[in-house]
């Protein structure tokens, strides 16, 4: 199946990335290009003071912010999970993520936080979708909005999208917002009748995107059930081809025992993935040499001149270019049969070897046809290894990665007994996910402080730290004293601290911990590790835990996303 997605770029290539993992191939086509908005990065600093926490509602809105300000330790709600990543990307620790909804979004803001004047901060496009501050207003929540980015209309329709298009390729657009599908429509239009009469089926996130699209005339036009990513997706997969429907027939021989080229497909049939191409291409050379085997003794004497006549200098590939534009657009075949006619071939190679010939052109027609086999077997092998990663990412898909973003946000705010089994069962066939989650299990049940509340009490036990460390048990009387008059007096130095000293750790570790990073602060209080045992030995266990959790849970969701294949 083949698709345009007409998302902003960065949107779009993540997209294509997902669509890719389902066996969908996914044509950038931005109809929107998005660009920075110099008034909201005037705006933004005012606009921070007091702000209790950030809300994100795009992953542009994201990478806008981050680009304008370098601080981290705001906690993020995002409103889907695709925005959730995005941020972690940027470096936020605390990130918390909706379900991929307006109204999603506002009740993870009311679990999160309680209603009042301490307002929140939504980094926004120009356009958004739905009034978010209207709808947290009612609930008793202040929201400053600032608007860092605007999306400009391109000028036209990609070169590769048209062609597709022009081409009748395609199966399917994918439009996810009303003033997109305005876009598409104008430069459709403009286009004319070299698009219009092969418009496929149109895949419209809501009715009112749906409305926006109607002047165009369509092959069917589509609208989610539920105005979010995942149901516009499960939408479109559920249009994929079934496979043994399309099954590849091998090719029948002519009278002649040439092998013709099968017709041209349908201009709206399915396109592989990267996979499939290469297995395409594999499937066409293998068929054309298999079928020489199997009419053997004809073929093989002219081209090998075994019945006396001169041999020919070159094997007659001519069919392979229309062959392979054929296979392209169909699902990979069985491989075992192709491993066979390989083996077959190499084992007649061998034995057309053996003979002695002084004739030079028959000795590198062999060499040229044993290379050929070498590269077959090589891009063979490399296909059914994708194969077997794009079976697995068929099993394992959206269900892992839901499970694992759930996974993440329990983890962060409580017991996550539930989330921690899901996760077992969706992950339960791949070894390195699999061991990243069960490192959670100790952890479970009771669940461990966030790094919100490691911070905090950080700032209540830093002193007794720090006077631990100071602390000489068996030094002399001169160092018992400096002791007593430092717990009497103070144990912090006002001006920088001195490096490698108590003071110097404990202050980096606050540092670390203001932006929520608690493996940080472990690792600087590491030197002195022996005094925070003594003096504060249930923070350093819950902090340990914290980042124990940390660790795994990153681990999980950086697999799941390579299995996906998202991790470029």
């Amino acid at each position: 199946m083949r698709v345009l997605v007409t998302r902003p770029e960065a949107d779009s290539q993540a997209m294509a990335a997902g669509l890719a993992a389902l066996g969908i191939e996914a044509i950038v086509a931005p109809m929107l290009r998005i660009v920075p908005e110099p008034k909201g990065a005037e705006q933004l600093p005012a606009a921070l003071e007091g702000v209790r926490a950030l809300l994100f509602t795009s992953a542009n809105g994201v990478a806008a912010f981050a680009a304008l300000h370098a601080r981290r330790d705001w906690p993020v709600l995002a409103v889907g999970p695709a925005t959730e990543a995005a941020a972690r990307d940027a470096g936020f620790a605390e990130v918390h993520s909706a379900d991929g909804d307006q109204a999603a979004l506002v009740r993870l803001v009311a679990e999160r936080f309680e209603p009042g004047p301490q307002p929140l901060l939504h980094a926004s496009g120009e356009a958004v979708a739905g009034d978010l501050a209207a709808a947290l207003a009612e609930r008793g929540f202040a929201v400053r909005r600032v608007v860092l980015y605007r999306a400009e209309p391109v000028g036209e329709i990609p070169a590769a999208a048209r062609a597709a298009l022009t081409e009748g390729t395609l199966d399917g657009v994918l439009l996810f917002s009303p003033r997109t599908a305005e876009r598409f429509v104008a430069l459709a239009k403009d286009a004319g009748e070299g698009i219009l009469p092969r418009l496929p089926v149109a895949y419209c996130l809501s009715p009112a995107v749906a409305e926006a699209a109607s002047p165009l005339p369509w092959r069917a036009v589509r609208v989610a059930e539920e105005p979010n990513l995942p149901t516009l997706l499960r939408l479109v997969e559920s249009d994929r081809p079934n496979d043994k429907e399309t099954a590849m027939k091998e090719p029948e021989p002519a009278a002649n025992g040439a092998v013709e080229a099968p017709p041209p497909a349908p201009a709206a049939a399915p396109a592989p993935t990267r996979a499939t191409v290469s297995l395409a291409a594999t499937v066409a050379v293998a068929a054309l040499v298999a079928l020489a085997i199997g009419l053997s003794a004809p073929l093989w004497r002219g081209i090998f001149g075994l019945d006396g006549r001169a041999p020919a200098a070159t094997v007659d590939l001519g069919p392979l270019e229309a062959r392979i534009g054929a296979l392209e657009r169909r699902p990979p075949p069985d491989t075992a049969p192709l491993s066979d006619a390989i083996r077959r071939l190499q084992a007649d190679i061998a034995r057309l070897s053996e003979r002695p010939t002084s004739d030079p052109a028959l000795t590198a027609e062999v060499q040229r046809i044993r290379g050929m086999i070498d590269g077959l077997t090589r891009r063979l092998a490399e296909t059914e290894t994708a194969m077997r990663d794009n079976r697995l990412r068929d099993r394992i898909g959206e269900r892992a990665l839901v499970a694992v973003t759930a996974l993440r946000n329990a983890a962060e705010r409580g017991p996550f007994p539930g989330e921690l089994e899901a996760a077992r069962a969706a992950l339960a066939e791949d070894a390195a996910a699999k061991e990243a989650i069960e490192a959670l299990a100790p952890y479970a049940d009771k669940g461990v402080p966030d790094a919100g509340q490691i911070a905090r009490r950080f700032d209540l036990q830093s002193a007794a730290i720090i006077q631990a460390a100071r602390r000489t048990p068996d030094g002399d009387w001169v160092d018992r004293t400096v002791e007593r008059m430092s717990s009497v007096l103070t144990v912090r130095r006002v001006e920088q601290p001195v490096a490698g000293t108590p003071d110097a750790h404990v202050a980096t570790a606050e540092k670390a911990l203001a932006a929520r990073d608690v493996a940080a602060a472990l690792e600087a209080l590491a030197p002195i590790r022996d005094a925070v045992s003594r003096a504060a030995p249930q923070w350093l266990a819950d902090a340990e835990a914290r980042r124990a959790v940390d660790t795994a849970t990153t681990r999980a969701a950086r697999r799941v996303a390579a299995i996906l294949g998202q991790d470029r």
